[in-house]
C-alpha cells in the first residue's frame, strides 16, 4: 500500500498520572471513528489539492503516502480539484480548523451528503468531492492508514480525559462538562496543530501528529 514506509511515531513510557483535586470528575472522551475516516477523506482531497511545496518534512510520512495514493487518481479530475481548491481561496495552512468542521459537519461514510451544520461556502465542493473519493480510490488508501490511526487512537485516547481535567482543574471548575466530547486523531495535519469544534451539546478535539507523548497532552489541553 502507499503507507507501507510509513514509520510510527516513537511510543516512549507515559508520564505517571498527576493527582487531580477530589472535586474534579474525569470528562468522559470517545473515539468518534466516522468522523476519523470522514477527516482523513476530507483531508485526502486537501492533499490533492494542495501544491506540491506542501510535501516537506513539515507534514507527516502519513501526507505523503496520501500523496503517492490520490496520484494514480485521473490528471482531469485532480486538475479540478486544485482549481476548484484555488478558487475557494482556503488555504489548509490557515483554514485547518474550517476543514475539520467541514469534515465532521458531512453525513455518510462516503459518498457524503451536506449536514445542517455544513458551511455554506463548502457545500458546493461535495459533488466533486465524492467524485474524488471514488476516483482516488480514498476507501482503499483509508483500509492502508486505518490501522495507524488505531494505534494512536489506543495509544492517546486515554491521556485525553486527564488532559481536560487539567484544565478544569486550573479553571476551578466544579462540575462537569456539559457536552459529549469526541477525540479525532488527524495524522494529516502539521506537526502540533490542534482545534476543536464545539457544536450544541457536542464537541470534537483535532489534534495533529505530535513530537512526542508530553505535546499530544499539552495539545489536548490546550484544546
Amino acid at each position: 500500500t502507499a503507507f507501507d514506509s510509513v514509520l510510527l511515531y516513537t511510543l516512549s513510557p507515559l508520564p505517571p498520572p498527576k493527582a487531580k483535586p477530589s472535586w474534579v470528575q474525569l470528562p468522559q472522551v470517545k473515539a468518534d471513528l466516522e468522523a476519523v475516516a470522514r477527516t482523513f477523506a476530507v483531508w485526502a482531497f486537501l492533499v490533492a489539492a494542495s501544491p506540491e511545496e506542501y510535501d516537506s518534512l513539515k507534514y507527516t510520512p502519513i501526507w505523503q503516502g496520501v500523496r503517492q495514493g490520490v496520484a494514480q487518481a485521473d490528471a482531469g479530475l485532480l486538475q479540478r480539484v486544485r482549481r476548484t481548491y484555488a478558487e475557494l481561496d482556503m488555504p489548509v495552512d490557515n483554514y485547518w480548523g474550517q476543514w475539520n468542521s467541514f469534515a465532521i459537519s458531512l453525513r455518510g461514510a462516503g459518498p457524503f451528503e451536506a449536514g445542517p451544520r455544513t458551511e455554506e461556502k463548502l457545500r458546493g465542493i461535495i459533488p466533486l468531492l465524492n467524485e474524488f473519493y471514488t476516483g482516488a480510490r480514498v476507501a482503499e488508501l483509508w483500509a492502508g492508514a486505518e490501522p495507524i490511526y488505531q494505534v494512536h487512537l489506543e495509544r492517546y485516547l486515554p491521556l485525553a480525559a486527564p488532559a481536560m481535567a487539567d484544565s478544569l482543574a486550573y479553571l476551578g471548575r466544579e462540575t462537569p462538562l456539559p457536552l459529549a466530547v469526541y477525540y479525532v486523531p488527524n495524522l494529516l495535519m502539521r506537526y502540533g496543530q490542534g482545534n476543536n469544534t464545539p457544536y450544541d451539546s457536542t464537541a470534537h478535539i483535532f489534534v495533529g501528529p505530535q513530537y512526542n507523548d508530553l505535546d499530544w497532552a499539552q495539545t489536548i489541553r490546550h484544546e
